[in-house]
């Protein structure tokens, strides 16, 4: 192994890179990379174990050591490697740049006016007889986890429950988006039948 991997040992890379041989699959645990990943705010605050982490026992197997930041505080990372010049050697410095995640808009789908819903059980477990629209429709969904999805996203917040084809859809105002469950059959019901 590249680095010793015992009890006693406190301190171990973040990650580890094993190159392999292409042509056997072999690990070449000779040119293991150790990678350490460096916050911004380990960068301002403890920059003394930034360099701890080029120097550690744990790291002198590796071939070499890349530390990884933000490109926002590269600058302090480069300037921690400069003032050490006894890591130039075997210590790599990279930057990255880490975009915020924008945030993603769900459309808004305005619903029709609420008409109602009723709801029986039946004596499948996985089967209801819903009322929609003053429409009876026995469902039989696919599994019982999916009618206790139905009970609780409809009894809790639907504000519009319709049947399209072998789907129930719920739509949710309170959370903006609709749920759709898939069902195994959906029968229409005469009003005889009911």
């Amino acid at each position: 192994m590249p680095a010793k991997q015992d009890s006693s040992l406190r301190a171990r890379p973040d990650l580890v890179a094993v190159p392999v041989d292409k042509s056997t699959w072999r690990p070449l645990y000779s040119n293991a990379v150790a990678i350490e990943v460096e916050s911004c705010n380990e960068l301002e605050t403890h920059p003394e174990h930034v360099v701890h982490n080029w120097l550690k026992e744990s790291v002198k197997d590796f071939a070499e050591v890349h530390s990884w930041t933000d490109e926002k505080c590269f600058e302090k990372l480069r300037q921690l490697y400069e003032k050490h010049g006894e890591v130039h050697g075997k210590v790599k410095i990279f930057s990255v740049k880490i975009e915020k995640p924008s945030k993603i808009e769900q459309p808004v789908v305005q619903p029709s006016a609420n008409t109602g819903l009723a709801v029986s059980s039946t004596a499948d477990e996985r089967a209801r007889v819903i009322e929609v629209q003053g429409k009876k429709y026995r469902v039989v969904f696919k599994s019982i986890d999916d009618a206790v999805r139905f009970d609780r996203f409809s009894g809790i917040s639907a504000t519009q429950v319709s049947i399209k084809g072998s789907s129930v859809v719920i739509y949710m105002r309170s959370l903006g988006k609709s749920i759709t469950i898939q069902a195994e059959r959906v029968d229409e019901l005469t009003s005889s039948s009911s």
